[in-house]
């Protein structure tokens, strides 16, 4: 089996994770080439872990560490001070693809962009009305 490849949905972490877990019992094994061998797959797997957890992140949030899933685990909790903060963020300092991909997703709705907008007490108004006229956009097609 080569360690540097496989098939994975979404990210890579989980699968390289796993591996890492079996490469790391194997330092202790008693022959030495395979501890030697252990050493060098642990090394590979710990640096493709780091640079996947790296490329998941929101790079777009740059006062916190979040990765895409957590985003999206934000906007999937109903009512909540994470969600509210998680819909604001997206629409101030997104990218505009990023919105529009959870729209196409179904994590973020036209209708909960217009309700929120008005929460957002810090955005501009310049955002606002290119949110509210792209969602608005969405609800008349």
């Amino acid at each position: 089996m080569q360690v540097g490849s496989g098939a994975y949905s979404g990210t890579a972490v989980p699968m390289v994770s796993a591996r890492l877990e079996t490469a790391r019992h194997l330092l202790s094994d008693g022959d030495p080439n395979v501890a030697d061998w252990a050493r060098e797959v642990v090394e590979f797997l710990e640096g493709w872990k780091h640079r996947a957890e790296r490329d998941e992140r929101e790079s777009w949030i740059w006062d916190y560490r979040i990765r895409r899933t957590e985003l999206e685990s934000m906007l999937r909790t109903t009512d909540s001070p994470q969600r509210l903060w998680a819909i604001g963020r997206l629409l101030k300092d997104a990218p505009p693809d990023r919105v529009r991909e959870l729209v196409d997703r179904s994590l973020l709705t036209p209708e909960e962009i217009l309700s929120t907008l008005p929460k957002l007490l810090d955005l501009d108004e310049g955002t606002r009305r290119k949110w509210t006229a792209y969602a608005r956009h969405l609800i008349e097609r």
